[in-house]
């Protein structure tokens, strides 16, 4: 082992832990953009569309300001179809991803 492999190595772990940080908070706001509009459903009882575009507002809050519209879309479908939660649906869908 040499110090140079040894800092490759290091830097190559801070990237992924980076990657996976990322992952994970873009998750939590897709999780709460989908809480948020389950309880605006039970609340007033019409169907709720999510927007790429309101997530990507939250994101940005957030500090994520390079989430792209088709990478935000793409979690967005995934969760919704997995959560299925009732009267939230992904607006979007609508005009095509990311619109």
């Amino acid at each position: 082992m040499t110090i140079e492999w040894v800092r490759r190595r290091r830097e190559n772990r801070a990237a992924e832990v980076a990657a996976e940080h990322r992952r994970r908070r873009l998750a939590n706001v897709v999780e709460f953009a989908i809480t948020t509009a389950g309880r605006r459903y039970v609340l007033g009882g019409a169907p709720v569309g999510i927007t790429v575009a309101e997530v990507r507002e939250r994101a940005a809050d957030d500090g994520l300001d390079d989430v792209g519209a088709e990478e935000l879309a793409e979690l967005l479908r995934a969760r919704i179809a997995y959560r299925q939660p009732p009267g939230v649906v992904l607006a979007d869908d609508a005009a095509g991803p990311g619109r």
